[in-house]
């Protein structure tokens, strides 16, 4: 038999590492019948030698079962140990143990069966297999090991998991997604490689289907890349993530804005906006329609968004980079139908939201003044009337934060954050302005009072790199990155941030002044003050009143975030203390954090931070939660308006290698602006 002796061998020896025990399969056609042999085998060598005495199947498909036998010692007791036979007694899906992989098989969709395929339909069918392993890349899954299969192309990815119905139910649903978003008319993901004892394609073997032809030749199945390896396993969460943006059918099929509740017509709304289509593929469910562009962000037309349409009556919108992760149909139809769920009475004039149309004087002395634009005694319906429906939050990308304040940041609030020195309060402010730059549409204003502009950047950069950066012989501290990757970072960050820059002065009068503007140039919606006390004051006040002068400049930041429908976050540092940093350890004026819709304290969970524990709540206390006792650092909520949070604690997780903090200890960041430098196996 014709094999590729060291592919099959290198890729054996690896899934013997993990599964101890390998069966490999033949399925030949001999006069019109399947013929089958099976083989068990525990050693590579052994395995490629019965492989090499194979005479009659030649042109059979050879196959191994991809997860975890169990009880080994008892299947090697049955008479196909080590070597292969025609027998019916192989492996079934109730004799794995576990679930090793997760199987991504990108094949033809209406391909002429018992025929290779043909160059053409290759390039189609990787096109596709980039589009996969980028999304999958982007959702934090380790770099997959990347196959050809002969005819197709596959993507391997590690797990770990029992044979349960409810993991294979799971994988389904993981299976279901991808062939949503990512199969065409030309190209379909199978959705049926979630049985346990799944057969694959064993590479340096070859796939021989039909006649091969000058068009369609037999290849061998060979690995392109082993990614990540055999030993980086990707978690159930982030399965779980993948299942989570499965299409929600999330408005009946009905025009909101119509008395009559006219029925809503899918291909009618493209026409009524102009909006291209560049494939119409039926899904289970429904119809798949691909996007020529992404309204929200022109850039995003590399892998195509799409809108799906249900049968049962509703519409889903998807975009497969991060920094649309939150826009679905109903702001799809939004963009190009402002008032489609206007169901109140419009506002009068009067009362609209306000533009960004004052001095910053004005802002200065908002408090002895009353805007005439503005009504100052309302009725309850009148409130009620000029409801948005929902406030406006930003996700920071800390999941447990956003949960418990409603969605993230929200705009017209002022956020306190505070910590100990050298606690990682920037770099906390950091990892929060990347996570919000990749997961949303938000412009971020960053002022640094302590760093040039240049300097924060780069800062910004080392967050960023990740396993990209690079250290200098013998010196874990000092690190670099190379020229193409920080130029790569800019260009990303330069489509939702703007720095201020210190060499124009760092007076309130003129950092307001750039920052309102800011907020109407660049449309910003997060604004990062770090911090305080690098902030000339001396316009507030008089130079021995320093509390009024901090009073007078957090009135004036609320009253931008209120006005301008931002979120400002301004870093403060904390009085020296012996204690647990509380809320009223907040170095300055008190109304510092009286003004404060939110303040957040950053602890480092060293023994001093467990032993002020115990002082402040007692040695059993329950303040530190127990299941995060081995993480690196505490956020907590001091003070939250909107909720009443107190005293809860959101454990984090720094990485020492990529400079990142993390939800868990496990997760993967990746970011969109890596697209361009992934090393892709084809």
């Amino acid at each position: 038999m014709k094999i590729d002796v060291k592919q099959t061998k290198n890729f054996l020896n690896g899934l013997l590492k993990i599964n101890k025990i390998v069966e490999i399969r033949m399925i030949a056609k001999q006069s019109g019948y399947d013929v089958r042999k099976s083989g068990y085998f525990t050693n590579t060598d052994t395995a490629i030698q019965s492989l090499l005495n194979e005479k009659d199947y030649d042109n059979g498909g050879i196959y191994f079962v991809m997860n975890k036998i169990a009880k080994p010692d008892t299947v090697m007791a049955r008479e196909q140990a080590n070597k292969l036979i025609k027998t019916k007694d192989t492996t079934n899906d109730k004799m794995i143990e576990k679930y090793q992989w997760l199987f991504v098989d990108i094949d033809r969709e209406n391909a002429v069966s018992g025929t290779s395929s043909s160059n053409e339909e290759l390039t189609k069918l990787k096109e596709v297999t980039k589009k996969v392993y980028g999304y999958m890349r982007q959702k934090g899954f380790a770099k997959p090991i990347v196959a050809m299969s002969g005819n197709g192309y596959h993507l391997l990815y590690r797990i770990d998991m029992p044979n349960t119905e409810e993991n294979k139910q799971l994988i389904t649903r993981v299976l279901k997604v991808l062939s949503i978003f990512f199969s065409n008319q030309h190209t379909k993901i199978d959705t049926v490689n979630s049985n346990p004892a799944r057969l694959c394609k064993l590479y340096g073997t070859w796939a021989k289907k039909g006649s091969e032809t000058e068009t369609r030749k037999f290849r061998e199945a060979q690995i392109l890349s082993y990614g990540d390896g055999f030993e980086s396993i990707n978690n159930y969460e982030l399965l779980l993530s993948v299942v989570d943006e499965l299409p929600k059918e999330e408005t009946k099929r009905t025009n909101l804005t119509s008395k009559n509740k006219n029925e809503f017509n899918i291909k009618d709304f493209f026409a009524r906006h102009n909006i291209t289509i560049v494939s119409e593929t039926s899904i289970s469910g429904g119809t798949k329609y691909e996007l020529a562009e992404c309204p929200f962000n022109s850039d995003h037309n590399k892998d195509h968004p799409a809108v799906f349409d249900f049968d049962s009556g509703g519409q889903e919108f998807k975009c497969f980079h991060n920094s649309c992760s939150g826009n679905h149909w109903k702001e799809f139809r939004l963009f190009y139908e402002p008032n489609a769920y206007d169901t109140r009475q419009a506002l009068p004039n009067s009362q609209k939201e306000l533009k960004h149309d004052f001095k910053v004087e004005d802002i200065l002395n908002y408090s002895e003044k009353i805007d005439e634009k503005v009504k100052a005694l309302l009725r309850p319906s009148e409130i009620f009337n000029s409801q948005k429906g929902t406030n406006e939050f930003v996700p920071t990308g800390f999941k447990e934060l956003d949960k418990l304040l409603g969605g993230g940041l929200q705009k017209t609030f002022l956020t306190i954050l505070t910590g100990l020195s050298g606690g990682g309060k920037s770099t906390f402010c950091n990892q929060m302005v990347i996570n919000i730059l990749e997961k949303t549409n938000a412009k971020v204003v960053y002022y640094s009072g302590e760093l040039t502009a240049e300097k924060l950047l780069w800062w910004l950069e080392q967050n960023i790199g990740g396993d990209y950066l690079k250290y200098d012989h013998g010196n874990n501290e000092k690190c670099y990155l190379e020229k193409k990757v920080s130029s790569a970072i800019t260009n990303w960050l330069d489509k939702g941030l703007s720095i201020y820059n210190n060499d124009i002065g760092q007076g309130f009068d003129i950092l307001t002044k750039t920052v309102v503007e800011g907020i109407e140039e660049k449309k910003a919606d997060i604004i990062i003050i770090d911090n305080l006390t690098s902030v000339d004051k001396s316009m507030l006040g008089t130079s021995n009143d320093k509390y009024d002068s901090q009073s007078k400049l957090v009135n004036s930041l609320k009253e931008i975030a209120k006005r301008c429908n931002v979120h400002i976050v301004l870093l403060v540092h904390l009085r020296k203390t012996s204690n647990l940093p509380r809320v009223e350890d907040i170095s300055g004026s008190g109304d510092i954090r009286n003004l404060a819709d939110n303040v957040l304290i950053l602890h480092q969970n060293t023994e001093e931070f467990k032993r002020r524990v115990e002082i402040e709540y007692g040695k059993d206390n329950h303040f530190i939660p127990s299941f995060s006792r081995g993480a690196d650092m505490y956020l907590e909520i001091a003070k939250d308006r909107d909720f009443g949070n107190k005293d809860r604690l959101i454990p984090l997780y720094y990485s020492k290698t990529t400079r990142r903090i993390l939800n868990d200890p496990t997760e993967r960041k990746t970011y969109s602006w890596e697209e361009k430098l992934l090393d892709l196996p084809f």
